[in-house]
């Protein structure tokens, strides 16, 4: 930058020579005045480029073809917590600074190639060990001969506004499940107790005492699990850290069999559980909707009949591991990455959804300290053993 502003005065000056000859201007004086001139432009401009180099809030840097940085400006130290322009000089650009480093060896090329780059988004990483998004705006200085001297360009820090920008994927994604748990979970119970309603107040006076009371357990049943569905979905959504509890695990899982049960007799399900449960940290109306999940996933994907395991057990790590074991055709490993992802739907059998069962119940575990994933080997017949961990109880805790 201050060689192509030395160069550009330069030649102002011998365009000025040029001119005073054409004009007859042959005096030593008004010869050595011009040179004059010439110096104080080039030193002024020297002032004002050292003041914006030493003062821009952007980082600016000059690196040789080789990745050695030759000059930073102050606010590129402070952007990557150096403690000098020395220390950052002295970094190895290529593979210290670089998070990725074929991230510069792909623009140094196209540096290279096209002679500039514009807003290139690079992460960088900062001396305390966490990553910087920057733009990097740059360009490539050469001799005569079009060989590449270095490099000089400026960079943006953006860190903030991708975290933003995150923040609202996030968020996003939060709402399309809070939508879809509304919109799809509530919809079975719901549409169930105003269909038994209507029918008890068509038939009620006919019906047998036993009957009748049975219809209106029912009733109880599924207006449960929607209170129960609508108060994970406001615990999930709270903004405020959730205070777990010791859960009593064949309690919530007794719930869950009770909302399933008219899906378990359709099918013939067998869910065969543990003789005990390991005591873990949770949530229990949360894990309600866990298992539920979990269940209703392996008796639709299961095999005929559905065939369901059930069990728990401490971790080396401490974590508490639960899963259910299914003897459906399984998932491929590739699938079992994408199924805890937002809107992913696998085509097996003619079941159909939105892909955001598994995915809530990921956010509830994950919110809760723990992980989910899936083991299979894709060979029709051996099934999925889903899982999930949550933090251990201590010992002194019991279960009210």
């Amino acid at each position: 930058m201050l060689e192509q502003t030395k160069a550009q005065l330069a030649a102002e000056g011998a365009t000025l020579q040029a001119r005073e000859a054409d004009l007859g201007v042959h005096s030593v004086g008004e010869s050595r005045s011009a040179n004059v001139s010439v110096e104080q432009k080039l030193q002024e401009s020297e002032v004002g480029y050292r003041a914006l180099f030493e003062h821009v809030p952007d980082g600016i840097y000059r690196t040789s073809p080789n990745g050695r940085l030759l000059a930073v400006n102050p606010a590129l130290v402070r952007m990557l917590g150096f403690a000098s322009q020395d220390e950052l000089i002295s970094a190895n650009i290529s593979h210290g600074l670089y998070v990725r480093p074929e991230e510069r060896a792909y623009w140094t090329r196209k540096l290279e190639a096209e002679g500039e780059i514009q807003n290139a988004e690079i992460t960088l990483r900062h001396r305390g060990g966490r990553p910087v998004v920057v733009l990097d705006n740059a360009y490539a200085v050469r001799d005569a001969e079009g060989n590449v001297l270095y490099y000089e360009g400026t960079l943006t820090d953006i860190t903030e506004r991708k975290r933003a920008e995150e923040g609202l994927r996030s968020l996003n994604a939060e709402l399309a499940a809070y939508d879809y748990s509304v919109s799809h979970d509530l919809k079975g119970p719901l549409g169930f107790i105003a269909m038994s309603a209507e029918f008890l107040l068509e038939e009620c006076s006919t019906l047998p005492e036993m009957e009748l009371k049975r219809s209106l357990q029912d009733i109880v049943v599924y207006a449960h699990r929607a209170n129960t569905i609508i108060e994970s979905l406001l615990l999930l959504t709270q903004p405020e850290e959730i205070e777990p509890q010791p859960l009593a695990m064949d309690q919530i899982i007794a719930v869950v069999q009770d909302g399933l049960a008219a899906l378990i007799a359709k099918t013939g399900a067998e869910v065969i559980l543990p003789g005990s449960w390991p005591l873990a940290f949770g949530q229990p109306a949360l894990i309600q909707r866990v298992w539920d999940n979990y269940l209703s996933n392996g008796i639709k994907y299961g095999g005929r009949p559905p065939r369901l395991e059930l069990g728990g057990e401490v971790q080396p790590d401490g974590q508490v591991r639960f899963w259910v074991r299914d003897n459906g055709d399984g998932v491929s490993p590739e699938d079992g990455v994408r199924l805890f992802t937002a809107f992913i739907r696998l085509q097996r059998g003619e079941a159909k959804g939105h892909g955001l069962g598994l995915y809530i119940a990921r956010r509830i575990v994950e919110k809760l300290g723990g992980s989910v994933g899936v083991e299979s080997n894709g060979v029709p017949g051996c099934g999925s053993l889903f899982y999930f961990s949550l933090p251990p109880a201590p010992v002194s805790e019991g279960v009210g």
